[in-house]
Parts: C-alpha cells; structure tokens; sequence
C-alpha cells in the first residue's frame, strides 16, 4: 500500500538552502522547482502527494491536476486560511490516518497529526528522502 504525504510546502522550500536562496529572488520558480522534485519522487515511488502552500486569494484553490504527475496535488489557501489548517484537516479527515504521513519542521503540527494517529517526518529529512531518489 503506498502512502500519502501532506507537505508543508514553504516549510520544505525553506528546509533547502538553494530553494531558500531562489525563493528570496524568485518564489515562483522556486515553487516549480520543489514540485518539480517532489513530482519525480511521487513518479518513482508510486507515493501520492499533496503539497500545501499558504496563498493570497479569497479562496483556497486546488491546482488543476497535471497529467504528467498524476499522485500529486498541489494547494493554495485562501489568505484567511493557513497551509497548516488544511494539513491539520486533511489528516482529521483521512480513512486511514495510518498512512498518512505529514512533512512539516513545524511541531505544532507535528504533535497534532501524530495526536490523529499519523506519522511525521521533518522538512529536512525528507530533502534526504528526495536527494536518495535523484536518478528518478
């Protein structure tokens, strides 16, 4: 069975020095390059994945589906809503809890999604889980 993983994505994007370093002149590419990453790694390993990003709009917005990554989501919320809300809902809501593991450096979050019964790995942890797979 294949897990799923909630990602906090500024959280990730902060975690590696050269995303960090691109977001400060150019988030946007920045973003496209974490999701390009995290698109191959999902390819590769069958995972599904949907990644968070606190937004700006009224609404939170779910990313049309690509079809050249199709396990993975992506997430914008609304500027009254955070990223960490919608994880912290997504894990209350999931059948199974169990297979659901929650990527975020943030404890708060943490502890509550561990609290629901799913599993978390830090940002910076799953950089190395992304730097493993390179040749995906």
């Amino acid at each position: 069975m294949s897990e799923r993983y909630f990602v906090d994505g500024y959280n990730l994007l902060h975690a590696d020095p050269d995303w960090g370093a691109l977001a400060d002149a150019n988030l946007e590419a920045a973003r496209d390059m974490l999701i390009e990453r995290v698109s191959r790694w999902s390819a590769h390993t069958g995972h599904r994945v949907c990644i968070f990003f606190d937004g700006q709009g009224r609404f939170h917005d779910r990313a049309p589906r690509d079809p050249g990554r199709p396990n993975v989501d992506i997430v914008f919320t609304s500027s009254k809503l955070s990223a960490d809300s919608l994880i912290e809902r997504g894990v209350y809501e999931a059948h199974k809890r169990d297979t659901v593991i929650v990527v975020t450096s943030d404890r708060g979050i943490s502890d509550f999604c561990l609290g629901l019964g799913a599993m978390t790995m830090r940002a910076t942890n799953f950089l190395g889980v992304l730097g493993e797979s390179r040749g995906s």
